[in-house]
């Protein structure tokens, strides 16, 4: 399982690949044992065994392949950042400790994964003491399930704590420092929107059926985290690059202007001139706001599904009552 998660990995080969795969295999598997046959279903028991039948292998495998493009993206802003500080040398350092980390996460989301199917298939009445070989493979299908959906929230959330921890000082000076501000900025923001599509698929649960308590409560854990955790740290970020931006400003002005009252002729004072004026560029073309516009656009359109989802969930509830 360790070898399937090397983090973080800059490795450009296909990662989708095992987890369409897995869910195309169950959707096959919950077909053959019923659950994913609709004209199978004549009671409550029968449409909650085809609603986790289709919603916990299509959210495992969102979970997979966000993990696999999380970690590309994380390599990616720790590889700028020590190309900024000429210290790509130390990219192994913090892929061990990542590393390290993950393998923490693991052992935890398998212990959890383990528990929360207990207790689900417990308090939903899902125990498969009669061997019923649909509810067998839809307890077997929830491990994964509740493994990927731990892993997720821990990875997602540690990451960007692992970027303000070790990429952000508490005196910033330069733009090199400016860029790591807003490369966790961004790596927030990525991880917010992960979470928030995963918000998308959780209706599929329940169709045709009302929401269960313990459903209620880990979709408020879900957003409850993804608001503390992701999109806070974007927003203090945001305003530390604004207040530092302009005072760093400052400082290169002041020392472009005390050059200019020197001997121009210098070759020194020309050298330092060029270094100043190439580092107010550098700062001025760093911008506070936590998002790319193609960042903004794709969280609105994400944020815009949501209610979509919600919607079109009752408008097929309908159209099949």
């Amino acid at each position: 399982m360790t070898t399937e998660f090397n983090y973080p990995s800059t490795s450009a080969a296909s990662f989708w690949h095992m987890p369409v795969l897995y869910f195309v295999v169950c959707c096959i598997a919950n077909y053959f044992t019923g659950a994913l046959d609709y004209q199978l279903i004549n009671d409550f028991r029968a449409q909650r065994d085809f609603n986790a039948a289709l919603g916990m292998p299509l959210l495992t495998s969102f979970f997979w392949i966000s993990l696999r493009i999380q970690q590309q993206q994380m390599a990616g802003a720790i590889m700028s950042y020590l190309l900024d500080k000429n210290a790509l040398s130390l990219f192994a350092q913090h892929r061990a400790r990542l590393a390290v980390k993950l393998r923490h996460h693991i052992l935890t989301s398998a212990t959890l994964a383990i528990s929360m199917t207990a207790v689900y298939i417990m308090s939903e009445e899902l125990v498969a003491f009669d061997m019923n070989m649909q509810v067998l493979v839809l307890d077997l299908i929830a491990v994964p399930f509740w493994f990927f959906f731990w892993l997720f929230l821990f990875q997602m959330i540690y990451s960007t704590h692992y970027m303000m921890k070790h990429f952000i000082h508490i005196h910033i000076a330069t733009s090199s420092e400016l860029k790591a501000l807003k490369r966790v900025s961004l790596l927030s923001m990525e991880n917010a929107l992960f979470s928030i599509t995963a918000l998308i698929i959780i209706p599929v649960f329940w169709f045709k059926k009302d929401i269960p308590a313990i459903d209620l409560a880990i979709v408020t854990l879900f957003s409850s985290s993804l608001t503390v955790y992701l999109i806070m740290p974007a927003v203090k970020v945001y305003r530390l690059i604004g207040a530092r931006k302009q005072k760093i400003m400052d400082q290169l002005t002041r020392g472009l202007t005390s050059i200019y009252c020197e001997d121009e002729s210098d070759r020194i004072n020309h050298e330092r001139r060029n270094a100043i004026q190439q580092e107010i560029e550098e700062v001025e073309n760093i911008t506070a706001t936590p998002v790319t516009f193609e960042q903004c656009k794709r969280m609105l359109s994400v944020v815009f599904l949501i209610p979509a989802s919600w919607m079109t969930l009752i408008y097929i509830e309908h159209l099949v009552t």
